[in-house]
């Protein structure tokens, strides 16, 4: 939790076993690395993520502005970059 005005940062890096099924997205999430570089939500600082899912596709690359997913047989790589706050 961050405290309005605090400039203590929160967290450095954490893994969270996340282990839920989306059937929307028809997949199942895994686990979670989280860090922060700086202070979100100021000019040097942004958080960041990168997850380890499982979905039912053998090749995949998609790339988007602070987003990026890579499919090897069934595993995705998501890696998701915020500006302008935390990843929890």
């Amino acid at each position: 939790m961050v405290i309005a005005g605090s400039d203590r940062v929160p967290y450095k890096w954490f893994l969270k076993w996340v282990g839920t099924l989306s059937r929307r997205e028809k997949k199942i999430r895994l686990v979670r690395l989280v860090w922060a570089k700086g202070k979100p939500g100021t000019p040097d600082g942004y958080s960041a993520k990168l997850s380890l899912n499982i979905i039912p596709r053998i090749i995949q690359w998609k790339r988007e502005r602070f987003d990026t997913r890579v499919t090897l047989f069934g595993l995705q790589l998501h890696r998701q970059t915020h500006y302008g706050g935390w990843i929890t």
